[in-house]
């Protein structure tokens, strides 16, 4: 598929740079290889998302467990209290 850009005079000079940087011939292979790690990135941070989705969940489930130890804690002192049980 051929694709048409319009370009300004900024836009070639970042290319320009680019191609020098990236030593990549053309501007083509230039938007090609920023397409293609553009990808690679978004992929990158979907795949960290749904791991600190996963850890939040984790994290949320211990602060759970912990509540219910504490309060069940609370009731067994107020148990031990009411027996006069040391």
């Amino acid at each position: 598929m051929a694709l048409t850009l319009r370009t300004t005079e900024k836009f070639d000079d970042h290319l320009e740079a680019l191609k020098s940087r990236l030593d990549i011939g053309t501007g083509s292979g230039v938007i090609t290889f920023v397409i293609g790690n553009y990808a690679n990135t978004v992929d990158e941070l979907q795949e960290t998302r749904r791991e600190l989705a996963k850890k939040n969940k984790q994290l949320e489930q211990l602060i759970d467990i912990h509540s219910r130890k504490m309060a069940i804690e609370k009731e067994f002192s107020f148990f031990l209290k009411e027996f006069n049980i040391k």
